[in-house]
């Protein structure tokens, strides 16, 4: 954005100069790019669009031709002497590689695009530069893709096109005419053009797949990808095969996360404060129990969709009506995640937001039901559920040869009075506990057996430490340890150092 900006204002200002001495035109543009850069902050991307804004000034007082990609070499060079960690900014790296798109890639889109009137088939062209070029970064960091980006960008640069160059045109009236109001009256004629790419960008966004979490990728497949481009490019041999090579690009970048997800078991309890929020990725389909808050769902559930390329879940199960537990669910319906199957325990009287979002899934034809007691439910081969007690809640989760057992807020009275009922005593022994974090007695966890305990809470008092310690059962918290995962073998880890590992092969 900020070098089309910049391309924008130059364009302009050396339009209506072009009578004036290539000096003059200096001056002007050096003025303008000054403007801008004090209007839009000193950011990577601004300032990278801007030196090269220079570099096409200074060539056009010498009378030279300017070399866009030494430009680009030097516009970084500088920058990176001046901040060396703006390397890892994705600003830059995303502006860095939309611009070397440009420069390298526009021309031979826009030959194979010479059927089509030119004003369009370079714009098309310049679209999709940028598109190949900044993909492989995008999918590694944040593991989405939008399907309509190109046309959205069709039919908004004119927009956008106009409200620049108004929105220029009214602060330097503003600044001029400053006792008049004719800067505010000149920027009146923008809200029809801002108005129309707002509803233009959410039209797109309605549509089906306008955002997909298609997941993220490993390290060694964007560099392995951008090898490819930069042959595609650079070797003269590659350049004849190009369109089997982008073939061999998408192939590197999806199959293996296709497969990789296809072929996937994993249990992941998320660190969401005292809320126990479990998801449970099995052969392609996922299963959510529980969201946590507005906050849980929005910053640790959402980024987490993206990054394992997860667009609908299978079954979704709510354990508690109360915000603190639920208030997540309609974060997530607002978003592109679909919902197949909702099921809740039944009990307890729901929140508003609850309600809310029982209505929410009626409405998008959800089909939601309450769990039978004691009748389990499967969830693909390797997953079944069985709701043991309403309230407070026990579920008990049966992942291949593991039992877990979530246990719901509950008091040391009531835990007592649980034991108490010959026909769910029995059977709570299971290999790990999870609950939230409050009390166990110790004759309820004397009952349940756990090899491992987990729970889902910012801290855990000495006491409580001391007693899983005694008992020879290892305990994590989400607090301390973070996101956890178990897998098939038994491996319990925090998702953080998990993700490191395959980060780094």
């Amino acid at each position: 954005a900020s070098g089309f900006q910049v391309s924008l204002i130059l364009g302009a200002v050396l339009f209506l100069s072009r009578k004036n001495l290539p000096l003059q035109q200096f001056g002007l543009g050096t003025v303008c790019l000054l403007g801008y850069l004090c209007l839009t902050g000193i950011t990577p991307s601004v300032l990278r669009a801007v030196v090269m804004g220079f570099g096409g000034l200074i060539a056009i007082v010498a009378q030279r031709q300017q070399r866009p990609l030494g430009s680009l070499a030097l516009a970084a060079t500088i920058l990176l002497i001046v901040q060396p960690m703006w390397i890892w900014d994705l600003g830059f790296q995303f502006s860095f590689l939309a611009t070397l798109g440009l420069v390298t890639t526009v021309d031979p889109i826009a030959k194979r695009l010479e059927w089509l009137p030119p004003l369009f088939a370079t714009t098309i062209a310049v679209l999709l530069a940028a598109y190949i070029w900044t993909l492989p970064l995008q999918l590694y960091t944040f593991g989405r893709i939008s399907a309509y980006s190109i046309p959205a960008n069709i039919l908004t640069i004119p927009l956008v096109s106009l409200t620049t160059l108004g929105g220029m045109l009214s602060g330097i009236l503003g600044a001029i005419f400053e006792p008049l109001p004719i800067g505010s009256m000149a920027s009146w004629l923008m809200y029809a053009p801002l108005h129309f790419t707002i509803a233009i960008a959410q039209w797109i966004h309605s549509l089906p797949g306008a955002v997909t979490n298609a997941g993220a990728i490993h390290l060694w497949q964007m560099l392995v990808a951008y090898a490819l481009i930069v042959l595609i490019w650079l070797h003269p041999m590659i350049k004849k095969v190009w369109l089997p090579t982008i073939a061999l690009v998408v192939a590197i970048i999806f199959i293996p996360i296709a497969v990789e997800r296809s072929n996937l078991f994993q249990v992941t309890l998320l660190a969401t404060g005292q809320s126990p929020v479990m998801m449970v990725q099995n052969q392609g389909k996922t299963l959510l129990i529980n969201s946590g808050d507005k906050q849980a769902a929005t910053f640790a559930l959402l980024p987490l969709f993206q990054k394992f390329g997860i667009n609908q879940l299978d079954l979704a199960i709510a354990t508690d009506p109360q915000s603190e537990v639920s208030e997540g669910w309609q974060t997530i319906l607002a978003s592109s995640i679909g919902v197949q199957q909702f099921r809740d325990v039944g009990a307890g009287v729901a929140s508003k937001d609850y309600t809310k979002m029982t209505q929410l899934l009626s409405a998008k034809g959800v089909n939601q039901s309450a769990l039978d007691l004691n009748t389990p439910i499967a969830f693909g081969d390797r997953v079944q559920l069985q709701l043991m007690h309403q309230s407070p809640g026990i579920l008990r989760i049966q992942t291949a040869k593991t039992t877990w057992l979530l246990l719901a807020d509950a008091d040391p009275k009531v835990q007592r009075a649980l034991l108490e009922k010959t026909s769910l005593s029995p059977n709570l022994k299971a290999d790990i506990l999870w609950w939230n974090g409050g009390e166990i007695v110790p004759e309820l966890l004397e009952a349940i057996k756990p090899t491992t305990a987990i729970a889902s809470t910012l801290s855990l008092t000495d006491t409580d430490v001391d007693a899983f310690n005694k008992a020879n059962i290892r305990l994590y918290w989400t607090g301390r340890d973070g996101a956890i995962v178990w897998t098939l073998t038994n491996d319990i880890q925090p998702f953080k150092d998990k993700d490191d590992s395959k980060s780094f092969m």
